[in-house]
């Protein structure tokens, strides 16, 4: 064995972690951590630092120059996530309503029928990966997904979501990726998965399911074989 990749999970990478300085093996993890402890020895985080990622989405805003906007969540976590943009002084003439969608119910309209009753066109939105598609059916429902809205997640893997269901409704939805989908390398890779197994081919044709955890993986692979990056 050559090195640890993961877990996803806080409690069990802190145990992963000091198995690996005992044997002094390489511990390599890829899931946000807002604490972003100084890694040990053995042990370092390829996911972007929660400070650099803050700031991206804080001079994302400025681009837009939106006059109001609104910051939608579940976890609190979020919060930390999005603390560049609440704290930032040139953004405090902005309209910003800041809402937490009702936790562990996967029910998302009573808050876009909020956010619908006071004109809020741009939102943020910060949910894990596996709900963006409810969301947005949610918001589609009470008619916040028109030509004037404007959807940005925070997740890192929107584009492993399939939206085909929201491309032709008008509302500009995007995210920030750390995988470039139409480079050649990528496409090999694709092409590989669609050829080693019938189930990865399901989502590989698309680049969906190619994760930017996965992607942080192979670039750590690659370039400990002397490989491109």
């Amino acid at each position: 064995m050559a090195a640890i990749f993961g877990p996803q999970s806080i409690e069990t990478s802190a145990h992963v972690q000091s198995t690996c300085d005992v044997l002094h093996m390489p511990h390599i993890e890829t899931r946000w951590d807002f604490k972003f402890e100084p890694p040990s020895n053995h042990s370092i985080n390829l996911y972007p630092h929660p400070s650099t990622l803050g700031n991206a989405y804080r001079d994302l805003i400025r681009l837009k120059n939106w006059k109001a906007f609104a910051i939608l969540y579940e976890d609190n976590e979020a919060l930390v996530r999005m603390q560049e943009i609440l704290k930032d002084p040139s953004l405090r003439d902005k309209r910003i309503v800041v809402r937490q969608f009702p936790i562990g119910t996967g029910e998302y309209h009573t808050t876009f029928k909020e956010l619908h009753k006071l004109q809020i066109k741009n939102v943020i939105i910060d949910v894990p990966q596996e709900h963006i598609y409810e969301v947005l059916k949610h918001a589609l429902q009470v008619k916040m997904l028109t030509d004037y809205h404007n959807y940005f997640f925070s997740s890192l893997n929107v584009h492993t979501v399939d939206l085909s269901d929201f491309e032709y409704i008008g509302a500009n939805i995007s995210g920030f990726s750390l995988v470039d989908t139409q480079s050649k390398e990528f496409v090999q890779i694709m092409a590989k998965m669609q050829a080693n197994a019938v189930a990865a081919s399901e989502t590989a044709g698309n680049g969906r399911g190619w994760s930017v955890d996965g992607e942080s993986i192979y670039r750590t692979v690659s370039s400990a074989n002397g490989g491109g990056g």
